[in-house]
């Protein structure tokens, strides 16, 4: 009788923790079972064991606490706290109360264990120490038969919702087949082939061609860019670390959301990414950077609806991965962080409006609506209102231009960068190349002598200088830059053959 009625206690406790305090079972045996809180981080472990000798407690003790360093680290827990139950009809013979009184600690300060003894007393049951911190049910007294019964029950409740909560965590995983982000990252790989082959993946004028972002063409109505950039990569290392970052943040998405949602959630945030660039950033730019940032920011919206199943998978890894890329965009110069935040806060905003499957909730899905309008709405006021030319980004369309021989399509460029705050010597410089061309060398002589104020070492300016001032007939300033050139670029050929045809001539 009192061993069935303690097995009877034994799995009212495990069922009263796992389906009325929502405990997670880690693992369930015939007299042994773990759960776990993944809210404050402990552990209960619930024995049903009737030892004759303390050294036989005293050894599953230590065996149990071994395990816990192990758990912790399954866990991905920092620390953990363990409450050691033990359910049994009578303890040992032998002295046995000097091994629950004090707590148990790791050398490693993580690992921490509280015992107790739970067992039949002539008025009911005695803990042992006295307090035990757990809201414990209490048994009713009933027949033997009644007690079988309860057991039964207990034990297929217990296990059933151990099953359905696995089948869901399953289900959670795979909503819907990655087939979207195969369809994005077969896109993304023929696009980088097709610019190599119309002119290469990393020139500016190809990439605008062919759909970059570029802002003053945003600006003039070619709002598309913003989608388009999106499926562009400059060089082959872009490609592959945004491929890589697709093909494993993207299909883990679109399982999560499903496809039709992730397709959403993905064009959301490239959007907004390109958005904020556009508002930020006024070099050309291209990548599914802010897209796949999108994706963080929707596995963070699954962690803020199923936080404890979020970081017991893959929450810790998310995080980690998150603040190595921002850390490493803000240290890192060239890197479009408005693309990177935007599209992160754009995929968050994307996964509240479209919510995980079976997720309710209006109110969060119109609040989402809505601050993506507003967002959406404020970065491209801001990219009108206050434009960011980008001179470094004029002088690079400028110096592909002039290298293909087109050198008035070049002039606009160089004379918008010099407009910049920022000086650039290259800028005076590429004017004053473009002014020898076309035989205006008086006009190009106060560029060049810009371009070296800026750079005084800028060895080829000081050549075209001394260029510049012998085709003007002005051969003893000419001699006199061409030994300076000469002093910095002491082998250079050209300078040297400058050199001679100016001594020969005076």
């Amino acid at each position: 009788m009192n061993v069935i009625k303690q097995d009877a206690y034994f799995w009212k406790i495990v069922y009263t923790f796992a389906m009325k305090q929502h405990h997670r079972v880690i693992s369930l045996q015939t007299n042994e079972v773990w759960l776990a809180n993944e809210l404050n981080k402990k552990v209960i472990r619930l024995v049903r064991a009737d030892y004759d000798w303390s050294n036989q407690l005293k050894q599953n003790l230590e065996t149990s606490f071994a395990k816990l360093d192990g758990l912790r680290t399954q866990l991905r827990w920092k620390t953990i706290a363990a409450e050691n139950v033990y359910v049994a009809v009578l303890p040992p013979v032998d002295d046995w109360e000097h091994l629950f009184k004090r707590q148990m600690n790791h050398p490693n300060g993580k690992v921490h264990m509280s015992c107790y003894l739970i067992e039949q007393g002539t008025e009911g049951y005695q803990v042992t120490p006295n307090h035990i911190p757990l809201n414990l049910p209490e048994l009713e007294s009933k027949a033997e038969e009644e007690y079988e019964k309860d057991i039964t029950y207990y034990k297929q409740a217990v296990r059933a919702s151990v099953e359905k909560k696995e089948n869901q965590e399953q289900q959670t995983f795979s909503r819907g087949k990655p087939i979207v982000s195969y369809v994005m990252l077969t896109a993304i790989v023929l696009m980088y082939f097709w610019l190599e082959y119309a002119g290469g993946s990393t020139n500016t004028l190809n990439l605008i061609q062919w759909g970059a972002k570029y802002n003053p063409l945003i600006m003039e109505g070619e709002w598309w860019r913003l989608f388009s950039a999106m499926f562009l990569h400059i060089g082959f290392f872009h490609l592959m670390m945004n491929g890589l970052a697709l093909y494993f943040l993207g299909t883990l998405v679109e399982r999560i959301y499903g496809s039709i949602r992730f397709l959403f959630i993905y064009m959301i945030a490239g959007l907004i990414g390109s958005l904020a660039s556009f508002a930020f950033m006024g070099a050309v730019s291209a990548g599914a950077s802010g897209a796949i940032f999108g994706c963080f920011g929707a596995l963070l919206y699954f962690g803020l609806i199923h936080r404890e199943l979020f970081f017991r998978t893959m929450g810790q890894n998310v995080i980690v991965i998150l603040v190595i890329n921002l850390v490493f965009g803000f240290v890192v110069q060239g890197i479009d962080m408005g693309a990177h935040l935007g599209g992160l806060a754009g995929g968050f905003l994307a996964a509240a409006l479209v919510k995980l499957p079976s997720q309710k909730g209006f109110w969060i899905r119109y609040g989402a609506g809505i601050a993506i309008v507003v967002v959406a709405a404020t970065l491209w006021l801001v990219g009108n209102q206050f434009p960011s030319n980008h001179a470094q980004t004029d002088l690079q369309i400028a110096a592909e231009y002039i290298d293909q021989g087109n050198l008035d399509e070049a002039i606009p460029f160089l004379e918008r960068a010099q407009t910049s705050e920022e000086e650039l010597p290259e800028v005076p410089f590429y004017l004053a190349y473009i002014y020898l061309n076309q035989n205006q060398n008086a006009e190009a002589i106060p560029l060049l002598e810009e371009a070296i104020r800026i750079r005084p070492e800028f060895h080829e300016a000081i050549y075209n200088l001394a260029l510049a001032y012998a085709l003007e007939g002005n051969t003893e300033e000419a001699k006199s830059l061409i030994d300076e050139a000469i002093s910095i670029e002491p082998n250079e050929q050209m300078y040297l053959e400058l050199q001679k045809q100016i001594e020969e001539s005076s």
